[in-house]
Parts: structure tokens; C-alpha cells; sequence
């Protein structure tokens, strides 16, 4: 990944000689990150998995802070009877999903910056503990239980979230550390582990730059798309509107040429379907 940097770089020669010359250091680390968010905004390019801990009555969660919108949202494990008349697929929809699962949230809406599920959780997430120290590298967890968990999920220890893909002696194990902005961390023997009732996938906004060497979350291949808008920003700032213009024409050109493969692409991932058993597993 590019490199704050690099992008930086990249920035200068795209308005060489321009009256926007004159931009600082400051200035231009602002406008990349802006641009960025835009991209980001934009595509909906950035996917990024979460967990939350449901608590009895409560009815609202708060997203982390690189939040855009939920891809697909899925509460304990709700799976359709059919698998090609809803269950998961039926997350994905922008605002929500409704459903007759009897003691499930039947919706969920974003409100004020908070992910809201109704009706509220009848129960508050089952808990364990560490049998022993983990690290920040640890690939598997050892638990005094394994009864509260599903055989791979998500489980929040102290601060941090990590994924699970398997499950060992009194262990979780083929571990995912710091996800959902989060971070890889040490916790000592008898922390509490709690099961993560809510799993996410949400469409990110990529981590803000500072350093020089910070490394973008923008793919290679999309970052010139990344200069256009920080380009079209940049000749705003010094007053020259047509070749704003002309860098923002550029900007959405590539945006929709993005979007229009991406879609391309997901019709024929759709198309390679043939079935699904009771069991969600895909024959092609």
C-alpha cells in the first residue's frame, strides 16, 4: 500500500505548477485523508468485520468510529429455513431486515449514529474467563468453558475483539486478533471473555495519516482515483476552478467505472450459484 508519503508525491506532480503550489505539508496530508474518506464514501470499497456484546433491555449499539453503514449484520445465529429465500442474504439490505424469529431483534436501523435493534435483547451475552495469560501474538485462547460459544464466532476480552475459526481443548482457537478497530493485545490469566452476540461486516473509512511512512488502506490500483479528488481540493484552494472541474469530471468517471465492475463482478459470483443445502453449503 502506498505510503502517506508517496501520496503525497503523487499529489505535488498531479498540480505541478499550478497556484495550489503553495500548499504546505499540513495542508496536503489534510486533503489526502479527506480524499480518502471520499473514496471511501464513495465505492463502499473498504469491508471490515466487528462484535458487539448484547445487554439485556438495551437496545442500541455504538459502531466503531471508521463506520460507514452495516454490509450484513447478524444476530446470535439466525439462519433462514431456506437459504435462498432470506436468512443472512436478508441482512445486507441498506436499513435492515425484518423476520418472524421469535426472541430476535426483528430489525435494525441506524439512528444517530447508532446501530438500534428492535425489539432489545431479551438476555445479556454469556461470559467465561481466561485459564491463562494470552499476548498480543496468541493464536489461541484458553477458556475456563467452551459452553457459551458457537464452534467459530467473534469473543471481546478486555478492549480488544478477535475472531475464532475453531475450537480446541477449553480453547478458542485459529485466531483473528484485533478486529473492528480494535487492537492485538495482551490480557492477563481470569479476564473476562465475553461472547460476541453481534457480528458485523460494515464498509469502512480507511485510518487517517500522519506519519510519512503510514501506509493507506486505499488498494494500489485505486489510488490515483484517491489524487484526482485530492487534486480537484486542491485547485478549489487556489482559486482555480476549471481545472477543479476538470479533476472532479476525472474523479467521477473513475467512480463509476469502479462501481459498474464491481457490480459486474458480483452478478457473475451471483450467476455461479446452482445450490444451497440445509446446511448453507454452496455447490457450483
Amino acid at each position: 500500500m502506498a505510503t502517506l508519503s508517496a501520496l503525497r508525491t503523487d499529489l505535488v506532480r498531479a498540480i505541478a505548477d499550478k497556484n495550489s503550489r503553495h500548499l504546505t505539508t499540513t495542508d496536503l496530508n489534510r486533503i489526502i485523508n479527506q480524499a480518502q474518506d471520499q473514496w471511501a464514501l464513495d465505492t463502499e470499497a473498504l469491508e471490515r468485520s466487528t462484535a458487539f456484546a448484547t445487554t439485556r433491555g438495551v437496545n442500541y449499539l455504538s459502531p466503531p468510529a471508521n463506520f460507514i453503514r452495516p454490509k450484513s449484520l447478524i444476530y446470535q445465529e439466525v439462519w433462514s429455513v431456506d437459504p435462498l429465500e432470506g436468512g443472512i442474504h436478508e441482512f445486507g439490505r441498506r436499513w435492515g431486515w425484518q423476520g418472524a424469529f421469535s426472541g430476535f431483534p426483528q430489525k435494525y436501523v441506524i439512528y444517530e449514529g447508532l446501530i438500534r435493534l428492535w425489539p432489545a435483547p431479551s438476555a445479556t451475552s454469556a461470559t467465561t474467563t481466561l485459564s491463562d495469560a494470552l499476548t498480543a501474538t496468541s493464536t489461541s485462547a484458553p477458556v475456563a468453558s467452551l459452553s457459551p460459544f458457537r464452534t467459530n464466532g467473534t469473543a471481546l476480552i478486555d478492549s480488544e475483539i478477535m475472531e475464532y475459526f475453531g475450537q480446541g481443548t477449553l480453547a478458542l482457537s485459529n485466531l483473528r486478533r484485533g478486529i473492528g478497530q480494535t487492537t492485538a493485545a495482551a490480557h492477563s490469566s481470569g479476564a473476562t471473555v465475553t461472547v460476541g452476540d453481534v457480528r458485523m461486516q460494515y464498509f469502512a473509512r480507511p485510518t487517517a495519516l500522519s506519519a510519512d511512512t503510514d501506509s493507506s488502506e486505499v488498494p494500489d490500483r485505486y489510488t490515483h482515483i484517491v489524487i484526482m479528488w485530492a487534486a480537484y481540493q486542491a485547485m478549489l484552494f487556489g482559486q482555480e476552478k476549471s481545472l477543479a472541474s476538470e479533476f472532479l469530471t476525472m474523479y467521477r468517471l473513475e467512480i463509476e467505472r469502479m462501481v459498474a465492475i464491481a457490480r459486474q463482478k458480483s452478478r457473475q459470483a451471483s450467476e455461479k450459484v446452482v445450490s444451497i443445502d440445509e446446511r448453507g453449503t454452496i455447490f457450483l
